[in-house]
Formats: structure tokens, C-alpha cells, sequence
């Protein structure tokens, strides 16, 4: 009897031991396929890095080259006002460009003046076999995106020009309907702009982190809208792990396609694809009714932080490489010497210091949402809020102006909280950027301060699309954003409103999503009143 006692208790043992393996194996395939996601996010997000470089160096080139024409042709902000801006001054612009080694020399075909409301184009050639000029209906269609775009100093044409040429425009001051512009080949646009960016692929790489040697193991396709391919090189190894990056509009939205040899890149930055979990399934079967417990807690934490970790990387790539390229775009204007006016100066180190705090309040956001873990708030001494939240909205409005989006703030009830001023700016500062990036769009955003209730209300009002029901409560979660209508597609990397909540819960604060008197959306906190003493 006590033999066949000893026997069923070792084949529940075993049993146990099976099932425990049986466990630990399928994390292990888990967590196996969650480590080739991430390395494959790692690779991907690398891709991108190297297109973004590539974009930015690009969108720089073009943007000194072609400013540097129309200001000695008297267009564009800074154009000399004494010279007017005609097609002959364009050409007569070319051999001053050259003198002053200041940008790349972009020969033109030909120079043209179009008055789109009389249905008129003059061209004036540069040599004896220019291809024919745009379309009006072309140009009107381009310039009519644009006007809805708003602030821009040049553009370049959506679609190449007859006879393989880019197309670069601007308009004339106090006529809007009046283009003056000019043509280049896109052979002078890919030998002027981008030879070095084709030539120095390896610096390129090594400025992305990897070593310069690696270049054999990069290509790179650079093409218009309209899928013209402009210029680009393939590498002598296999490439099948790409990156994309777009000009912005007025730079035609040219796109980069990097790409990268998957094994290269994986062996230079150390990215290990796992291949076969046979050595984990070995050591798990010797330690199974072990170590049950403490595997299953180990790889079940490790499938959460690379879920995490891939989410981070897809979320933040767009959003810290807008104000980087616009600080870069800026600062190398300024190093070059391109504003001559002491306000032009001031106004460019306005645009730096705007985007250098949008990224610190991003980088602010990130950080809280990955060390944070709901720890209790200490405590704070009763006071108001009135003169703080107008201190915040005054530090914000560089940043509104760059949205379009004006701010104003009401207050109807100052009573005294007991919460931390950092904790109040934080929220007020992430409250206010999703309301102007998703309400804004010169629609007119409210701060109101009131009573609401035992509570005190910190409420931002927007005049936008408003949130629909279904997704109020989501949106509060990390790396969601609410769904997008009107076609208009905003980038953001979900954690702004993650982060507030997790700041008003630590002082005792609650978050909601109403509908604000216009229609649009109400965020708010409310934070207890704490009672004056008598």
C-alpha cells in the first residue's frame, strides 16, 4: 500500500514537473518572440534614425540654397528691399550665390512670373532648350494647399515640372495670386544637394551609431510625390530592413528610403534575434517544480517591459524629431549668418528656445512615465493657484503661437488647494499641448479656474473636434491617443495626459473628459479644497 502511495505521489510530482515545463516553455516561445519584436523595433527604429538624418541634412541644403537665390533676387523675407523680385533677377542671382560660397549654386533651366488670377506665366530661359514651364493649374492647386498651410517663405512643387525639372516658388508681397520661381533639373538637384549625403554614407552611419565601415551594408532611395525617383545608390549586400522619412510640404514631401542589411546592423549594435529557445527549455526542465514561480514572474516581467519598450520607440520617433530638426534647421541659419536684421536674430532664437522647451517638457513626460510606479505624493502647504496657472500660460505661448492656437485664462474661484505647484504646472503644460495639437488650428483654447462642488476645477476648453464618449476614459491610459477624424492625421506619443493623471492622483486629485460649451473638449482635475482656518 505504501508503494503505491510513494508511486502516485512521484507521478504527481512528475506530473507537476510536466506541467510546470510545459509553463515555462511556452513563456519561453513568448518571450523568445517578444525579443525578435523588439530587436526588430530596435532595427527598424535605427532605419528611421539614418532616413531622419539624411531628411534633415537634405531639408537644410534645400532651404539654404534656394533662400540664398530668391533673397539676392529681392524674394523672400530676407530679400533686399531695394531690388524687386523678377525672373531676371533670378538669373541675374546666380553668379552672386557662386561669389559668396554661401550655399550650394542651383542653375536654373529658366525663371518664370505667373499671375494665376489672369491666367498668365512669363518665362524668361536660361538656355536655348528649357523645357516648357508649369501648368497654371498645377501651380494654382500647389498654391492653394499652401495658403491653407500657412508660414512658408519658398516652396518647392508637389509634382516634378515638365522635361524632369524641380520647380521652386514664392509669392510676391501684397499679391498673393503672383508666383516668381524658377526651374532646376533634377539631375542639378541631386549633384548640388545630395552628392555629399550619396558620397559620405558612411558618416551618416556612424553619426546613427554604428561604424563607418558599415556603409556597404546601407541604400538609399530619394523620390518626389509623384514617385519620380530624384537620385539614390543600392549597396553590394542584400538590404531588407527599411526606414522612411518625408520633407515637410513646402520641401515637395520628397521621401528617404534608407535601407539596412538586417545582419550587419544586428551584429554592429549587438541586437541579438533569438533563434531557438532549446538551451532556456533544457535548464527549465532540470529546474521546473523549482523554479516555477520565479520564472514565471521573471519572463512575464520581461514580456511587459519589451511590449513597452517597442511601444516607447513607435510613439516617440516623429515626436522628438520635429523640434530637433527645427532647432538644427535654425541654428545652422544663424551659424551661417543668414539673418543680417537684429530682430530676424531674435526671432530665430525665439523658435530655439520654443522647441528646446517643447522637447524638455516631452523628455519630462517620458521620464515620469517610466519611473513612476504610483508612489504616494508628500505633502504640500494650502495655497492658490491663480498667479501659477498665469505664469504657465504666459511660459506656453511661444509654444501655442507655434500651433496657431490662442490661450486665455479665466478665473472665477481661487480657493486654497493642498497640492504641489510642479505637480499643477506639469498637468496645466500637457493639458494645454493636447488641447492646442489636436483642438487649436487657430481655434481659440481656455484655461478656467472655478469651484466646482468641495472641489477646486483646473479646466482647458478647446474649441476642436471634441473626444467621443467611447474613447474619454482610454485616452488616460499611456501610449493611447484618442481617434482622429477630419483626415488630418496629428502625431503624439500618448503619455502627456498618462502622466497627468498619475500627477493628480499622487495629491489626492481626479481627471475627466467633458464636453466643452462649444463642442469641443473640456479637460479637467479637480483637487480638494482645503477650508481656511478662521
Amino acid at each position: 500500500m505504501r508503494t503505491r502511495s510513494s508511486h502516485l505521489a512521484l507521478l504527481l510530482v512528475l506530473l507537476a514537473g510536466l506541467g510546470g515545463l510545459a509553463v515555462l516553455t511556452r513563456l519561453s516561445l513568448t518571450a523568445q518572440r517578444l525579443q525578435q519584436q523588439t530587436a526588430h523595433s530596435l532595427l527598424t527604429g535605427l532605419a528611421t534614425r539614418v532616413a531622419a538624418r539624411i531628411e534633415t541634412d537634405a531639408e537644410a541644403q534645400l532651404y539654404i540654397s534656394a533662400t540664398a537665390i530668391f533673397g539676392r533676387a529681392g524674394l523672400g523675407r530676407m530679400a533686399d528691399a531695394r531690388t524687386p523680385g523678377t525672373p531676371e533677377g533670378i538669373l541675374k542671382a546666380i553668379p552672386a550665390v557662386a561669389a559668396c560660397r554661401c550655399a550650394s549654386v542651383l542653375t536654373p533651366r529658366y525663371a518664370f512670373r505667373a499671375d494665376l488670377g489672369a491666367g498668365s506665366i512669363r518665362v524668361v530661359a536660361a538656355d536655348s532648350n528649357a523645357p516648357p514651364p508649369p501648368e497654371l493649374a498645377v501651380l494654382r492647386a500647389d498654391l492653394g494647399a499652401r495658403t491653407r498651410s500657412g508660414g512658408w517663405e519658398f516652396a518647392i512643387a508637389n509634382r516634378l515640372g515638365p522635361g524632369g525639372t524641380v520647380i521652386f516658388y514664392t509669392t510676391i508681397a501684397d499679391q498673393p495670386q503672383v508666383l516668381v520661381g524658377f526651374a532646376v533639373d533634377t539631375s542639378m538637384v541631386r549633384y548640388r544637394i545630395f552628392k555629399e549625403l550619396f558620397v559620405e554614407r558612411g558618416a551618416v552611419l556612424a553619426a546613427a551609431g554604428l561604424a563607418a565601415g558599415d556603409s556597404t551594408a546601407m541604400s538609399l532611395q530619394l523620390r518626389a510625390k509623384d514617385g519620380s525617383l530624384l537620385g539614390g545608390f543600392a549597396a553590394p549586400v542584400p538590404t531588407d530592413l527599411q526606414g522612411v522619412a518625408t520633407l515637410p510640404a513646402i520641401f515637395g514631401s520628397w521621401t528617404v528610403t534608407v535601407g539596412l542589411n538586417r545582419e550587419v546592423v544586428a551584429g554592429a549594435l549587438g541586437a541579438d534575434i533569438a533563434r531557438s529557445p532549446l538551451t532556456l527549455m533544457l535548464v527549465l526542465a532540470s529546474l521546473a517544480a523549482l523554479a516555477l514561480i520565479i520564472a514565471w514572474s521573471a519572463a512575464k516581467r520581461a514580456a511587459d517591459l519589451a511590449a513597452v519598450r517597442a511601444t516607447l520607440i513607435a510613439g516617440m520617433s516623429h515626436e522628438l524629431r520635429t523640434p530637433l530638426t527645427e532647432i538644427l534647421l535654425v541654428g545652422e541659419s544663424i551659424q551661417r549668418g543668414r539673418y543680417g536684421d537684429p530682430q530676424e536674430v531674435a526671432g530665430a532664437v525665439d523658435i530655439v528656445v520654443r522647441e528646446a522647451r517643447r522637447l524638455l517638457r516631452m523628455i519630462s513626460n517620458v521620464l515620469h512615465i517610466s519611473t513612476t510606479g504610483g508612489s504616494a505624493a508628500g505633502h504640500a502647504t494650502p495655497q492658490r493657484l491663480g498667479d501659477e496657472i498665469r505664469r504657465v500660460v504666459e511660459d506656453f505661448a511661444g509654444i501655442a503661437a507655434g500651433y496657431d492656437c490662442a490661450v486665455s485664462v479665466r478665473i472665477d474661484s481661487d480657493d486654497l488647494v493642498a497640492v504641489d505647484l510642479e505637480a499643477v504646472r506639469q498637468i496645466l503644460n500637457n493639458f494645454l499641448d493636447n488641447a492646442c495639437r489636436y483642438g487649436g488650428g487657430g481655434l481659440p483654447v481656455e484655461v478656467v479656474l472655478s469651484r466646482h462642488h468641495d472641489m477646486l476645477r483646473l479646466a482647458v476648453n478647446d474649441q476642436g473636434q471634441g473626444i467621443a464618449t467611447g474613447d474619454r476614459e482610454v485616452v488616460w491610459r499611456p501610449f493611447v491617443r484618442a481617434r482622429q477624424t477630419g483626415g488630418r492625421e496629428i502625431f503624439g506619443s500618448g503619455i502627456g495626459l498618462a502622466v497627468a493623471r498619475q500627477l493628480a492622483t499622487a495629491w489626492r486629485g481626479t481627471t475627466g473628459i467633458e464636453s466643452s460649451v462649444s463642442g469641443g473638449a473640456s479637460v479637467y482635475v479637480d483637487f480638494p479644497v482645503v477650508q481656511e482656518d478662521a
